[in-house]
């Protein structure tokens, strides 16, 4: 993947490249990066500074790394980039603990990596979308396999099964009667405070 003629399409490809710098044993000591589809953050120890960091990404980005950030391919003559910003932090902010399980990419890279943390001792839910524009394609059938798989391997899980399908509401008919839906949810967050209390609560 590394060469003069890597081609970078998006903030993925970019990720991919720093991820395979990480298990090359390349990574700059004293730097993480957390990656979103619209900038790159480069967080830095006090002693490392600006051009250093730069002086690094040019060795894996060596086509691409322009002052303005990192330069992607694409449509027409315009230019694209993804931009780069440099903050200094302190040295407990540059470990990066993540979490199991997992179902997104990494959202950053460091060479401080910790270990995985137990689930319960993750403050932050994993959060599963299941999405299709055509209608019948098995959403809500694999949605309630998935759901009663996560409750087998883990009785003790609180898991909050949201249908969030106005149209046809698959999940809200299989269940008997629940005393509170998504639409519910919505119509509260229009209401008074009052109205929200009443109508929790019974619940």
């Amino acid at each position: 993947m590394f060469g003069q003629n890597i081609k970078l399409y998006s903030w993925v490809d970019i990720q991919d490249q720093l991820l395979e710098v990480l298990e090359k044993d390349e990574w700059l000591d004293g730097v993480k990066v957390e990656i979103i589809r619209s900038s790159l953050y480069v967080f830095h120890r006090q002693n490392i500074t600006e051009p250093q960091i730069r002086n690094w990404l040019k060795i894996w980005f060596p086509n691409a790394l322009k002052e303005e950030g990192i330069s992607l391919e694409s449509l027409g003559n315009g230019q694209r980039f993804l931009p780069i910003y440099f903050e200094e932090v302190e040295e407990d902010e540059l470990i990066t603990p993540s979490f199991i399980p997992s179902f997104s990419r990494p959202k950053a890279i460091s060479f401080y990596n910790e270990k995985p943390i137990e689930r319960s001792e993750n403050a932050d839910p994993v959060m599963i979308a299941a999405h299709s524009f055509k209608g019948g394609v098995g959403r809500t059938l694999h949605t309630l396999a998935l759901t009663a798989a996560l409750e087998d391997r883990d009785p003790d899980s609180k898991i909050l099964l949201i249908d969030a399908d106005f149209e046809a509401p698959g999940i809200t008919w299989m269940t008997s009667n629940p005393e509170i839906a998504f639409v519910d949810l919505l119509n509260l967050i229009h209401s008074s405070t009052e109205r929200i209390l009443s109508l929790l609560s019974p619940l």
